[in-house]
């Protein structure tokens, strides 16, 4: 069981921050209607930061 959770990890992990700048994307859309594009591009560039950051390979 082990073995499958790595190897999910290591085959959608390069996916997560996609998944977590779109799910940001949507709730900054809905919540911020009228300053979206730049929240969204700050959002996004936090999150490719940390991830590059925190990442294990860098």
């Amino acid at each position: 069981m082990k073995w499958i959770i790595e190897f999910i990890g290591q085959f959608f992990g390069h996916l997560l921050p996609v998944a977590l700048i779109a799910v940001g994307g949507v709730i900054i859309v809905l919540f911020i209607p009228k300053y979206t594009i730049f929240f969204v591009f700050g959002w996004a560039f936090l999150v490719c930061y940390l991830y590059i950051k925190y990442s294990k390979w860098f």
